[in-house]
């Protein structure tokens, strides 16, 4: 069952709280549904942590000792490895919840936001230098570009950024407000992730060392356990942040809407006049 959000329930002025506000009470009164249309990617996005988690602890010492011997072929091939599992299964779940903004497919929907994902590196990259800032008027064009379907990327970016340059202040604290919201959530849920993970590496740690394993055989099984619990849960606080996302995305389209009408009704008053 395909999940709408409503465009007129989307498509408001609002400030950085009330977006926040809105996309979380959309969240909420949906997440019956949204959960039965979202939960069989973010299982799949919760087995990809387990499995990146798990490729790093079983080639960690295999990669500590190619790197003291000079040998880089194996600690790059993990790294990509466990970059590749990480990559796929977000877009399983990013692909999935981008289905509810444009009512394309998921397969679509994917190879669409990998695309995007290629064209925003090398903003990303020259982001970085300063510390994000340039990364926050991003958000506008990346919605556009997932929800007018039609339109290719370098035809939404440039006039888009401008547009989120001009809104920068609302994106910023929008995304800092949710992102705080969402930290909170994720903390609470992985403190025994955290927790059980530590011990692990400790363990691990020791063990190369030659000290015997200080936890039992089935430790890391529990570990799985958690770490799949845990990303399960975090899925849907990143389908929250997404949602977010596109409320963002409406009000200021909204504002410009109404910015370009006001200024067409100040250009007819002078030519009447």
């Amino acid at each position: 069952m395909m999940i709408a959000l409503r465009e007129e329930e989307v498509m408001k002025n609002r400030g950085y709280a009330s977006t926040v506000s809105a996309a979380y009470a959309a969240f909420t009164r949906n997440f019956r549904d949204l959960f039965r249309f979202v939960w069989p990617f973010a299982l799949v996005f919760a087995i990809g942590s387990w499995l990146t988690s798990f490729v790093f602890a079983a080639f960690w010492p295999s990669v500590v000792e190619g790197l003291t011997m000079g040998r880089w072929l194996l600690p790059f091939g993990m790294w990509l490895l466990v970059v590749g599992i990480a990559m796929l299964s977000k877009l399983f779940l990013y692909g999935r919840t981008t289905m509810m903004f444009n009512g394309k497919s998921l397969v679509w929907n994917m190879v669409r936001l990998l695309a995007l994902m290629l064209c925003l590196l090398p903003v990303f990259i020259l982001s970085l230098v300063t510390m994000g800032l340039l990364w926050v008027p991003v958000t506008y064009p990346a919605y556009q570009y997932i929800v007018k379907t039609n339109e290719r990327f370098l035809s939404l970016f440039f006039k888009g950024y401008a547009i989120g340059l001009r809104h920068w202040g609302y994106l910023f604290l929008t995304q800092l407000l949710a992102t705080l919201c969402a930290a909170l959530v994720i903390l609470v849920v992985s403190m025994p992730m955290i927790v059980l993970t530590m011990a692990q590496r400790v363990s691990l740690v020791g063990s190369m060392e030659g000290d015997p394993a200080g936890v039992p055989s089935y430790f890391g099984l529990l570990v799985g356990g958690v770490i799949v619990a845990t990303a399960f849960v975090a899925s849907f606080v990143i389908v929250f942040l997404m949602i977010v996302g596109y409320f963002m995305y409406g009000s200021v389209t909204t504002r410009e809407e109404e910015r370009n009408k006001s200024r067409y009704a100040l250009q007819t008053d002078d030519q009447e006049a």
